[in-house]
């Protein structure tokens, strides 16, 4: 058998072993002789409590990316709901009036724009493959502030339609700054999950 324990060499605490073994027996199975071994076994001890270490590190970073995924399909399927629920709204809409066509051609262009934001949340899970690595990056591309907010609420009235709320845009003059540098598709997750809040939690009427 062995036994590891600390003690005192060189004026440092160190790692020990000490191993017990059976040499030999007499005829009637007492023991006669035993071999002890002392080893310091502190290099050993330091390996080993490093790799514990290592692991519970990993593991720990594996933990985290986890709940990050989870978190980011939580939040990704809450935002491609939004879009997905103006589509219908139009669509509905479209074949309540199948015969006025202007409001045919709107519902068309509306469910269009709804698409192309849906089309770039859908577009945003594969930065899920980046979550581990912590290499997600905000764009840096120029975009036009108000075609972005003219899409978002277009996708938001239909909503608010369907939910009986009065929505309207309080822009009567056009934005002093419109073309900008940035992340239009998280400008946008931004804005659609505050006006489709302020839908969801406004009463009827």
């Amino acid at each position: 058998f062995y036994t590891d324990y600390q003690a005192i060499r060189g004026g440092e605490i160190r790692w020990c072993r000490i191993t017990a073994t059976a040499v030999d027996y007499d005829e009637n199975g007492n023991l006669l002789h035993a071999l002890a071994l002392l080893q310091d076994i502190n290099k050993e001890k330091k390996r080993e409590a490093d790799y514990q270490e290592q692991i519970l590190r990993e593991a720990e970073e594996v933990r985290i990316a986890n709940e990050a995924k989870t978190e980011f399909l939580r939040r990704m399927s809450h935002d491609i709901r939004t879009p997905i629920n103006g589509i219908q709204g139009y669509v509905d809409m479209a074949l309540k009036h199948p015969d006025d066509a202007e409001l045919q051609l709107r519902c068309q262009e509306q469910t269009k724009a709804a698409l192309k934001i849906l089309s770039e949340l859908v577009g945003g899970m594969l930065e899920m493959s980046k979550l581990e690595t912590n290499e997600i990056v905000l764009d840096e591309k120029p975009f036009d502030l108000s075609q972005l907010l003219d899409s978002v609420n277009a996708i938001i009235l239909s909503q608010a339609t369907a939910r009986n709320v009065k929505f309207e845009t309080l822009r009567k003059q056009p934005l002093p700054i419109t073309h900008l540098i940035g992340s239009p598709r998280h400008v946008t997750q931004v804005v659609m999950n505050i006006t489709a809040n302020a839908i969801k939690y406004t009463p009827s009427g």
